[in-house]
Formats: structure tokens, sequence, C-alpha cells
């Protein structure tokens, strides 16, 4: 990887201190961020995850190597799609919201997960980014909104 290649040392500033875990790979894969709150939301280091290929990524995520939805911006497949059925496509960006039971040391984990092609200064696409929001809570509330609508709803219409 060129020097070129690397996130600029501004944007890797910016997204250090990001509240979403996020991460970035170049075009052969690798991991070239790893910031704060995705070795917060994993329990996995930077150090142990920068310059690893193959997909190594989403072992912190979903506990295999698998493509995941970063690897739909720069190879989108029918392979990937699979994994995100309600994936929304904008203008190079994707998006969806994802459900894992394998997040490193925490198990369970509801996700918002938006990616998007990183260009140089020249628009030449580098590499991907994906940012991770975790939406536990937002999810176990709606859940539980959802079971006192129902049970509400058997009692007053039984």
């Amino acid at each position: 990887m060129k020097k070129s290649d690397t996130p600029h040392k501004d944007q890797q500033a910016l997204v250090k201190f990001a509240s979403d875990a996020t991460f970035a790979i170049d075009l052969e894969g690798r991991i070239t961020l790893w910031n704060r709150a995705a070795e917060e939301f994993t329990g996995v280091k930077a150090e142990d995850m920068l310059g690893k290929g193959d997909y190594e990524y989403s072992i912190p995520f979903y506990g295999v190597r698998v493509p995941i939805l970063i690897d739909m911006v720069l190879s989108p497949s029918e392979e990937i799609e699979k994994l995100y059925p309600h994936v929304k496509k904008e203008d190079g960006m994707v998006m969806c919201e994802n459900y894992t039971r394998s997040i490193h040391r925490r198990g369970e984990a509801y996700m918002l997960a938006k990616a998007e092609p990183m260009c140089d200064s020249r628009g030449t696409i580098i590499g991907a980014i994906e940012s991770v929001r975790d939406i536990t809570k937002r999810k176990k509330m709606e859940e539980a909104l959802l079971d006192g609508k129902q049970k509400l709803n058997s009692i007053i219409y039984s």
C-alpha cells in the first residue's frame, strides 16, 4: 500500500474520536483504520487489526470471516447481498440495520451500518469506510413496545 493510499492524517484524527465504530479498508481489503469506538464496540484493539486482510474485520462483528457491508461498496455480489436483505443504496453508499449474535465479548447486538467508497484528492477510489452504530437499546425498546401493544390489543379485543 502506497502512503497516498492510507487515509489522510486529518481524516484519521476525525474518525479516531467518532462515537460510531468506524473502520476502513484499502482496495486489497486490508484494514487501514480501526477507531477507538470500534475497539470499544468489538473489544478488539486497533493494533490487532491494522494491516490485516482476508475479511479479518468481519470476525469481531460476526464471529466468522465473510464479506460484509463494506465489501459491497468495492465488490458488489449476490453473496454479500444475501447477508443484508434490507440494504438501502444511495449515491455509492450502502446502509442497513443488522443483527448479530457474535459481537466479540458482547454477544448479541443490533447495528446500523453505513459504508461508502473512500477517494483520494483526485477522486480515485482508494478503499472503503464503514461506520457501525449500536442500536441495541432502541431495537429492544421497539420490541418491548410492540409486545406491549400486542398484549393490550389482546386484552381489549378479547
